[in-house]
């Protein structure tokens, strides 16, 4: 998740500094400037704001889907070492009596 972040982190900031580089070259004035430039940084806030909240609804998600599949996913894995346990004393006399045949 942390590369995730990183990567995020720097596209947002990629992203403002190419705003600002086009609005400091842009020919306007330097009350327009600054009022495009708020505005530049008000849209970057609120899409890292959705960034953020999409982050942390995905992390809850996955925390919630963990929490209720765990103890499935353990039951499974019991019932699985059970049968295959069961295979192999079923099949033990079978490999004992191949062993015999072989060693004759």
């Amino acid at each position: 998740m942390g590369k995730m972040k990183s990567y995020i982190v720097g596209f947002a900031i990629g992203g403002i500094v190419a705003g600002a580089a086009v609005l400091i070259n842009a020919p306007k004035s330097g009350k327009d400037m600054r009022r495009d430039l708020k505005e530049t940084l008000d849209n970057a806030n609120a899409s890292l704001g959705g960034v953020k909240s999409a982050t942390l609804s995905l992390k809850n998600d996955v925390n919630d889907a963990i929490s209720k599949n765990l103890p499935t996913i353990k039951n499974t894995i019991i019932e699985i070492k059970s049968l295959v346990n069961s295979w192999q004393e079923d099949i033990q006399p079978t490999i004992n009596n191949i062993t015999k045949d072989i060693k004759k």
